[in-house]
Formats: structure tokens, sequence, C-alpha cells
């Protein structure tokens, strides 16, 4: 049997974890914007630190952003994704 959602493997065969932040970036979420950011850069920080330690590369993590609006936005602008998957 295959198993699903195991991600790209690189060329030592080590699995790549690709992690997709999604932030309610309404209005009224705008103090907590701040916060959020900081959060996902500490967890990422400590994520590369562990890889690191560990003798791995720290580009075994990737991460995009997505941002959700009101459903009153225009159309291309009520999801809003980062253009690719980044390590940094």
């Amino acid at each position: 049997m295959k198993l699903l959602n195991q991600g790209p493997t690189l060329e030592s065969n080590r699995k790549i974890m690709k992690v997709l932040a999604l932030i309610d970036v309404t209005k009224s979420m705008g103090r907590t914007l701040d916060k959020t950011k900081n959060s996902l850069g500490n967890m990422f920080e400590g994520a590369r630190k562990a890889l690191k330690d560990n003798g791995l590369s720290e580009d075994l993590i990737l991460m995009k952003i997505a941002g959700y609006r009101n459903y009153s936005s225009l159309k291309d602008k009520l999801l809003e994704v980062s253009p690719g998957w980044t390590s940094d």
C-alpha cells in the first residue's frame, strides 16, 4: 500500500516537511497579526535549530503563508498565498 503525504525527497532520500500557515488577516485580527508573525518566526527558528543540532540540513523544513480576508473582499484578494516554498 502506498502512503500519502510523504512529500518530496532529496537526493539523500530524506523527507522535506512543508508547512502551510493559514492566517486570518481580516481587520478584526489586526492586533494579533504581529504576535502571529512572531510566533511563526520563533517556531521555525526552533525547528531549524533542532535540525542543525541533529546534524540535518536546515532547509528540510519549508514554509508557505496564506492569508484569508472577509468574504466582502474582491475575488482575487479573498485568499493570498506567498509565491513559493521557502526555508527562511
